[in-house]
């Protein structure tokens, strides 16, 4: 047996949506494909409930948790599906069932307005965890390690610096690389953040 779910997008999951799943995987599931992109308020939480309710029968498992607030730590245990199983996770037991949605929701944006502003949340939140002196400002080290956190290869990240450095002062602000991102040229490299 295989279930597969993909949520994208989705603001409104979050951990307790995601113990609902666990909680609820067949006793016979033998693959597990489950991603999760931009849901903010999915943490690590949500793959402690997943290992927690793993099926013993699961025999292949994909999980992807992009642009959510799940941890690296984390995220690198899901690659492996016996390091998921061998893990015993404490986990709160007060987690509450999630309420249905309501029946009016607010008039939402444009698609790719709505993709554009969690792009720059996201952007904003890789520079800042990377911005190790917490000065506004990435070195080129910490410009690298801000660009594999956006998908970038370790090939594109070696060639940005001076292209996003556009005062050419020797560190880079976080305008600066939003600026840089979104360029026409760069299109690839946004496609892949907004997961397209």
């Amino acid at each position: 047996q295989h279930l597969s779910l993909w949520l994208v997008g989705c603001l409104e999951v979050s951990d307790a949506g995601v113990a609902a799943i666990a909680k609820n995987l067949p006793d016979d599931l033998q693959e597990l494909t489950l991603s999760l992109k931009f849901c903010e308020k999915v943490s690590d939480l949500s793959v402690a409930m997943i290992a927690k309710h793993l099926p013993k029968s699961l025999k292949e498992m994909d999980l992807n948790f992009n642009c959510c607030a799940v941890s690296d730590e984390k995220v690198a245990l899901t690659e492996k599906l016996e390091a998921m199983k061998n893990w015993t996770p404490t986990v709160r037991h007060d987690i509450k069932t999630p309420v249905p949605a309501r029946p009016s929701a607010p008039a939402q944006a444009p698609e790719h307005v709505e993709g554009t502003e969690r792009a720059k949340r996201h952007i904003k939140a890789q520079f800042q965890a990377a911005d190790r002196a917490g000065d506004g400002r990435l070195s080129s080290n910490e410009l690298k390690i801000c660009l594999e956190k956006l998908r970038f290869s370790r090939a594109e990240c070696r060639s940005v610096f001076d292209k996003v450095d556009s005062n050419h002062d020797g560190a880079i602000s976080c305008e600066e690389l939003s600026a840089w991102v979104f360029k026409s040229e760069n299109k690839k490299a946004l496609d892949r953040l907004l997961g397209l």
